[in-house]
């Protein structure tokens, strides 16, 4: 797994400010520094997210092929590839009437949310599915199954470079830090929840910078997750 820690302690457009705040009666006022840190870190992903639509249709013969056969052959074709059926969700169920069509009628359609763990799976997928009453697949988001772990170590890293920021700057206007007053953590928005709750977080997908070796398999997507936090600190 290809790993990269990209540290934000001086980031462009970043505000950092000192006041003198007015603390608790009795205590007079305190002199502090507010400032943003953020902390990011790119991993080759090991969850796809993929949205998979079946459409019931009329054979050559022209009798209905249903949902139920349909939905029997996706998942015998998604156990061949090594998803698990916890691993699917029903996404939407939709439908439409053609009746200019004699004998058509209505045919319904079903889509699934389905995760898999790399390239090989998917391919699987695809390949045992065939093309016989498959609408549409298509990719959905990238995401990684240490995504909490990874958020949590982020969050410290944050921290870390908020303080590292708020002496940096202290010191530059010839001042000392004391202590923190407030932590505010600031989710990142572009971060979006899984939907159907099969997971927590979801994070937008980014090509790798690295120069990685040629090798005869495709690599996946690197994911990038990134968080940050407003610090306030005092100083003197």
């Amino acid at each position: 797994m290809i790993k990269k820690l990209f540290l934000g302690l001086a980031v462009a457009g970043v505000c950092s400010f000192f006041t003198t705040a007015t603390a608790q009666p009795g205590m007079g006022s305190k002199r502090t520094i507010t400032v943003f840190g953020t902390a990011e870190k790119s991993v080759e992903a090991d969850e796809i997210y993929l949205s998979i639509s079946l459409s019931e249709y009329q054979d050559d013969s022209g009798l209905r092929v249903g949902l139920k056969e349909l939905e029997a052959r996706f998942l015998k074709a998604a156990s061949d590839a090594g998803i698990a059926s916890a691993d699917i969700r029903v996404e939407n169920v939709s439908g439409f009437g053609s009746y200019q069509m004699e004998g058509q009628g209505f045919l319904a359609s079903k889509s699934y949310l389905v995760k898999a763990k790399n390239i090989g799976s998917v391919n699987t997928l695809l390949s045992k599915l065939g093309d016989s009453g498959v609408a549409s697949a298509n990719t959905m988001y990238y995401s990684h199954s240490q995504v909490d772990t990874y958020m949590n170590e982020l969050k410290v890293q944050a921290l870390k470079n908020a303080r590292t920021k708020a002496e940096m700057l202290a010191v530059a206007n010839k001042q000392k830090v004391i202590g923190t007053l407030a932590i505010e953590d600031l989710e990142d928005l572009g971060n979006m929840a899984y939907p159907g709750g099969m997971g927590n977080y979801s994070r937008k997908p980014q090509l790798g910078s690295e120069t990685k070796p040629m090798t005869k398999d495709i690599g996946m997507l690197m994911v990038n997750f990134v968080t940050s936090v407003k610090v306030t600190f005092e100083v003197e």
